[in-house]
C-alpha cells in the first residue's frame, strides 16, 4: 500500500463521462511512456486506494483500463474534456453502439513522448 507522502498532486478533478489522456510506464524501469485517451466510465474514491476505468474503441475493438489514482507507474492524468454525467458508473456503455464510446482524438506525437 502506498504512504500518504506519496500521495501525487491531485488529479481527482474529473467525474465519470470526462474525456481523459493517461500517461503511464509500461514496466519498473520506467523506459517507455504509453498514453491513452478514453471516457471515464468509473471512479472509486478510496483514499490511496482511488481508481478509476476507462473505455475506448479502436479499430472497432473496444477495450477497459483500470487505473490506479496513485500507482508509483502513473505519470499524468490529463483532463481534455469536462462531463458530468447523472450516473456514477457509466457501465451502460458497454452494451451501446461502438460510435457511442469512441474517441478521436489527433494530437502531435511531440505531445505524447
Amino acid at each position: 500500500m502506498y504512504h500518504r507522502r506519496q500521495q501525487k498532486e491531485n488529479w481527482s478533478n474529473f467525474a465519470p463521462g470526462s474525456l481523459v489522456r493517461v500517461f503511464y510506464y509500461e514496466n519498473r524501469e520506467k523506459k517507455y511512456k504509453r498514453g491513452i485517451t478514453g471516457i471515464v466510465i468509473s471512479k472509486v474514491n478510496r483514499g490511496l486506494g482511488s481508481s478509476f476505468t476507462i473505455r475506448n474503441v479502436i479499430e472497432e475493438v473496444a477495450f477497459e483500463m483500470t487505473f490506479q489514482l496513485y500507482h508509483p507507474l502513473l505519470v499524468n492524468v490529463e483532463v481534455v474534456e469536462h462531463n458530468r454525467r447523472r450516473r456514477a458508473k457509466l457501465y451502460y456503455l458497454r452494451h451501446k453502439n461502438d460510435n457511442v464510446s469512441t474517441v478521436v482524438l489527433y494530437w502531435r506525437i511531440c505531445d505524447v513522448i
